[in-house]
């Protein structure tokens, strides 16, 4: 299980049917399966942790897992790319 916090302005409650608990700095925080914290980690203000642990947004994934002589104006020119999967009631992917 993994924790997932989302620091959008306007971040719901409930987000593709996982439910978040508003926190007193105004984010949405979830427990959520591995794969579904990985997916929502892709986007930017979505921030995924071990529970109990450091969060890590996406900015900080991808700086972690670029190759080391990849060319830094070529990281940031890049576009940004996200896959969301949509979890069913009983956690498995449709």
């Amino acid at each position: 299980m993994k924790t997932l916090t989302c620091t959008l302005k306007n971040a719901s409650e409930e987000i593709n049917g996982i439910k978040f608990s508003r926190q007193d700095d105004g984010s949405v925080v979830a427990e959520v399966a591995d794969e579904v914290a990985e997916a929502f980690a892709q986007i930017p203000g979505y921030s995924v942790a071990d529970v109990g642990e450091k969060e890590s947004s996406a900015t900080e994934q991808t700086q972690s897992t670029a190759p080391p002589d990849a060319d830094a104006t070529q990281q940031a020119d890049a576009p940004a790319e996200a896959t969301v999967a949509v979890v069913g009631k009983a956690g498995k992917s449709k």
